[in-house]
């Protein structure tokens, strides 16, 4: 009995140190499959790691040939704008240049129809080696209609007014009859004045017309050196708005000039 209780003890204990071996052995198993698992899905998740491709230098010289073509179109827009500015100019100049032409023409038509303080208004006085305009020295009123009196603010200038009346060519005599003013009896103009005069109208308009056409060259130069960039049609069109403006201020030159010498006739 003691025989068989022994037997069946160490039985028991062989059996409880299998299962205990299999157990260990099942773990470090299952610690192994976990870890080859394990790695397994870190290779998966390193594999399906997606890579975006750099395009490298083909990348930069997109980069690039972008910025180059911002620059070239901030080039033409500055270059467009300086024309704005230009051609702004041109056509400012051009008012002034056709302005001054009727001024000197409505002068000129003066001298032979009614007296008005205008005739004296080309006048330039010199006073200590600097020019003045009469009205800045003196201020001009008519009398008894035929007859320009000239009040000089200093009658020590009255010597350099009368000079300066003299040199404008205007056919007037200055008289003194007061310290500090001056009569211009505005004569009746002869036959041969108002062709003078008429003459003198020409030679008015046709420096207007000298005037223009220098203005219009300077616009071309500027634009000629702003061409790059621009298109062939836009010249054109630049050259266009030029001739037509510059035709335009001829044509009112032109016109008066013709009334100018129709009054003198």
């Amino acid at each position: 009995m003691s025989l068989i209780l022994g037997c069946f003890r160490a039985a028991r204990s062989t059996h409880a140190r299998s299962f205990s071996t299999a157990s260990t052995l099942l773990k470090k198993k299952a610690v192994k499959t976990s870890a080859a698992k394990s790695t397994k899905n870190d290779a998966v998740r390193a594999d399906s790691t997606v890579v975006l491709p750099t395009k490298g230098k083909k990348q930069d010289k997109s980069r690039d040939w972008e910025e180059a073509k911002v620059e070239t179109t901030h080039q033409q827009e500055e270059a467009e704008g300086s024309f704005d500015l230009s051609f702004n100019d041109f056509t400012s100049k051009q008012n002034d240049i056709t302005a001054k032409c009727k001024k000197d023409l409505e002068i000129l038509v003066n001298r032979v129809g009614r007296v008005t303080p205008d005739l004296l208004d080309s006048v330039r006085v010199e006073i200590d080696k600097e020019m003045f305009n009469l009205q800045s020295v003196a201020s001009v009123s008519v009398k008894d209609g035929s007859s320009l009196l000239v009040s000089v603010f200093d009658s020590s200038m009255i010597r350099d007014v009368e000079k300066a009346i003299f040199a404008a060519n205007l056919g007037l005599t200055p008289q003194k009859i007061a310290e500090n003013v001056l009569k211009c009896p505005v004569p009746k103009p002869a036959a041969d004045t108002k062709s003078k005069l008429a003459k003198e109208a020409a030679g008015i308009a046709e420096n207007a017309r000298i005037a223009l056409r220098l203005r219009r060259q300077a616009l071309q130069k500027t634009i000629s050196k702003q061409k790059d960039g621009k298109a062939s049609g836009d010249l054109r069109t630049i050259d266009k708005m030029m001739d037509e403006a510059t035709i335009a201020h001829s044509k009112a030159v032109d016109d008066l000039v013709h009334k100018a010498q129709a009054a003198l006739a």
